[in-house]
């Protein structure tokens, strides 16, 4: 692990000055990590507004999708704009008041909550680390 010195100031930030490949390896953990899990039927739970989880549930039924399979799916989909959704769910981590959903685009705002929960993942494995990096004070 990096000093903490080394460490940017903002660890959502630095996701954003990663290359397409770089974040698509960040992430490939949490994704794995999180897709084993729904295999087993304790899925990710995505958060959306209501009217985004009408229309996100709405697009589910029209196309017949497992719920198992959504995510994948909808990640998949994404795979050649993996930038924009991870500008995208920087910006409404960062201001999630005023984030306007692209409900137009039913696979893409799942792929936008699941990249929320990645990076949360991601956040929390860092702040794991860093806690064990630091002595214990007893």
């Amino acid at each position: 692990m990096q000093d903490d010195d080394e460490l940017p100031a903002d660890l959502e930030e630095a996701i954003l000055n990663l290359s397409s490949e770089d974040i698509k390896r960040t992430l490939q953990e949490p994704y794995l990590e999180m897709h084993a899990a729904a295999l087993i039927g304790e899925g990710t739970l995505l958060r959306f507004p209501m009217e985004v989880r009408e229309r996100v549930h709405a697009y589910q039924k029209e196309h017949a999708i497992v719920l198992d399979e959504f995510i994948p799916r909808a990640v998949a989909a994404q795979i050649e704009r993996v930038d924009e959704v991870v500008k995208t769910t920087y910006r409404l981590r960062k201001d999630p008041d005023s984030f306007e959903w692209p409900i137009e685009e039913p696979l893409l705002c799942v792929a936008i909550a699941f990249m929320r929960e990645c990076m949360e993942w991601w956040l929390n494995k860092i702040n794991e680390e860093d806690s064990e990096d630091e002595p214990t004070d007893w």
